[in-house]
């Protein structure tokens, strides 16, 4: 079920880096972040669990990133529509 987390809102930001490209999938870990991968050469964006952005890492690694899936031990697992692959 669906439903909206008040106050789960980004105040700042601040270092996100620019063009990373359009969001195609997001996914939250154990710990509450969310994790957003785009469809530009930075794959992933990472928030924390009140919101704030706090990395981007993986620039390069996809071909077309398409869905994301994070697994009970945290680990991301991506699929590249264009590179026929899902990779964690």
């Amino acid at each position: 079920m669906y439903g909206v987390i008040p106050k789960w809102v980004c105040d700042s930001l601040e270092g996100l880096p620019i063009g990373s490209g359009a969001p195609s999938a997001t996914a939250f870990d154990s710990k509450g972040q969310m994790f957003v991968l785009t469809c530009g050469p930075i794959a992933f964006l990472e928030f924390d669990a009140n919101g704030r952005f706090t990395r981007s890492f993986d620039e390069g690694l996809f071909t077309r990133s398409h869905g994301l899936h994070i697994d009970q031990d945290d680990n991301l697992w991506v699929a590249d529509v264009c590179g026929h692959i899902v990779q964690s």
